[in-house]
């Protein structure tokens, strides 16, 4: 799957945890955490996680990826840049 660029990555990802967490897409910014800001638990977290990786292709690097890594949009955007970047 094609990865958009940065900026629009950020906003699919917002609407996509926005959608997953049933609040409202201006709730979810950028840089909200999601455990301290929005109230996800870590196991939460890392199921949304999974199936943003699975939205990008990326289902198979699920394993091992701690949640609080990857606690905001923008960190989860990161992550899909570098493993679009690493094939």
């Amino acid at each position: 799957m094609h990865v958009p660029p940065k900026e629009k990555l950020i906003e699919e990802l917002r609407e996509f945890y926005a959608s997953e967490l049933e609040y409202p897409v201006d709730v979810v910014t950028a840089d909200s955490e999601f455990e301290a800001e929005l109230g996800v638990d870590s196991l939460h977290q890392i199921t949304l996680l999974g199936w943003a990786l699975e939205r990008y292709g990326f289902s198979d690097v699920i394993d091992g990826l701690r949640a609080p890594e990857y606690a905001t949009v923008t960190a989860v955007a990161d992550l899909v840049l570098s493993l679009a970047e690493d094939r």
